[in-house]
């Protein structure tokens, strides 16, 4: 899920998405897989989510083929 945020200790960015799973060693697995550093995984129940903003925001989203996120928030 990718929505707006403004967060003043990341200046320049407007976005974030959320990348969640409930199996939290398949997030972590994930994470790995795509250079992220799983420590940085929000723990919340039900559903354990890594927020995914800068420059590997975009990369990630057109590797998972998600265009639709991409065009709604000016990515492309």
């Amino acid at each position: 899920m990718t929505h707006y945020w403004l967060d003043p200790r990341f200046p320049g960015i407007t976005t974030v998405t959320k990348v969640g799973c409930s199996d939290l060693p398949r997030l972590r697995r994930w994470c790995q897989q795509n250079g992220l550093p799983p420590q940085y995984i929000h723990n919340r129940k039900p559903f354990p989510h890594f927020d995914l903003l800068g420059p590997k925001q975009p990369e990630i989203l057109r590797q998972e083929g998600m265009w639709e996120q991409l065009e709604r928030f000016h990515m492309l």
